[in-house]
């Protein structure tokens, strides 16, 4: 049986972390499994996060608050989704890696994994773009050729201290998307570096999503990167017609309006 995985990676904006919200919270097809090991990124515990109006029926009373890292699963499917609230703690993403995502892949024999991130104009990644592509891009890595795969990462790490970015044709990217590389600076490179290095692992592609966003509200960003995952793999990522994003998104988890106005030097 074919089971997918979807993971956010911390990109600019916070895109992909919005677009899991839109789709755990619009499309009332997924719940809460459970809590996930959370040592290697900052502490976070919050209230339950849920549309506005409405109760947090995502979690299904399994748990009183929301924690940095969690896992939910589609109630119809074997698709799952990892939400991640707060950044990897530096230094730290191949523990991440190794000892949070790689035991996921495993206990849920993992076939496919969706990788969704965001990239801006201050990121390596746009040294070498496709300037008349389109902002939303699609890369995928069929995993059945690994050992070539292996080979090539190795030599552009052996590569990395020549003091230039390396570039890595690790995916087969549509031409239609501005992005047709990733580079070894990215977290997408250590991901898929440390996937092809792991044996008895049941997967056998990875999809790879990205979007140049500027940094600011990414809210209308995070819709419109939406719209296109459910153009491009709908079987994953179902049609919404009407949003509804999380009472977080009004403030601080929930709790406080966004701040307008200065006060003597701080935000009121």
């Amino acid at each position: 049986m074919t089971a997918k995985l979807i993971i956010p990676l911390i990109g600019t904006g916070n895109v992909p972390q919005l677009s899991i919200d839109l789709l755990l919270h619009s499309t009332n097809s997924f719940n809460y499994v459970k809590r996930i090991d959370s040592k290697f990124v900052y502490p976070f515990s919050g209230p339950l996060d849920h549309a506005a109006g409405e109760d947090p029926k995502l979690y299904n009373g399994k748990t009183l608050f929301s924690s940095a890292i969690e896992l939910f699963k589609q109630k119809d499917e074997q698709i799952y989704v990892i939400q991640q609230r707060t950044p990897i703690i530096p230094g730290y993403l191949n523990n991440f890696i190794v000892e949070t995502l790689i035991p996921v892949l495993h206990e849920y024999q993992i076939t496919e994994l969706i990788v969704l991130d965001s990239f801006g104009a201050l990121d390596g990644v746009v040294e070498s773009l496709n300037g008349s592509g389109s902002f939303f891009n699609v890369g995928t890595c069929n995993l059945s050729s690994v050992n070539d795969l292996i080979q090539q990462f190795d030599d552009h790490l052996n590569l990395r201290n020549n003091g230039q970015v390396n570039r890595v044709k690790a995916f087969n990217f549509d031409d239609k998307g501005i992005q047709q590389d990733i580079t070894t600076e990215q977290d997408i490179f250590k991901v898929v570096y440390h996937l092809t290095n792991t044996s008895n692992l049941q997967l056998n592609k990875i999809k790879y999503y990205s979007t140049f966003v500027h940094e600011g509200d990414n809210s209308e960003d995070a819709y419109t990167f939406y719209n296109n995952l459910m153009l491009a793999q709908p079987e994953v990522f179902p049609r919404i017609d009407e949003f509804h994003p999380p009472v977080s998104w009004k403030g601080v988890y929930g709790f406080t309006p966004i701040r307008s106005a200065y006060d003597e030097g701080l935000y009121t």
